[in-house]
């Protein structure tokens, strides 16, 4: 279930050496990096954030798939 405000975050690319069925692409997003931005005032000390991918897999049957989802509170 999704609770409060809803971000995107721009589009990256999951990089991989683009074989068929090798699975070796990663995403990866610079957390504090994007706090420190100020683009979403609401990312204050305190916060919990929560965040999961959702991507294309053209070797899924569904084609888009959604990661496993953490959840992190940003610290002073």
């Amino acid at each position: 279930c999704v609770a409060g405000s809803l971000v995107r975050m721009p589009v990256i690319a999951a990089g991989g050496d683009l074989v068929f069925g090798e699975c070796d692409g990663t995403f990866e997003v610079d957390l504090n990096g994007w706090i420190q931005s100020g683009i979403d005032a609401g990312l204050v000390p305190g916060t919990t954030v929560r965040g999961q991918f959702w991507y294309r897999d053209l070797a899924s049957a569904a084609g888009a798939v959604f990661s496993p989802a953490v959840e992190a509170t940003i610290c002073p």
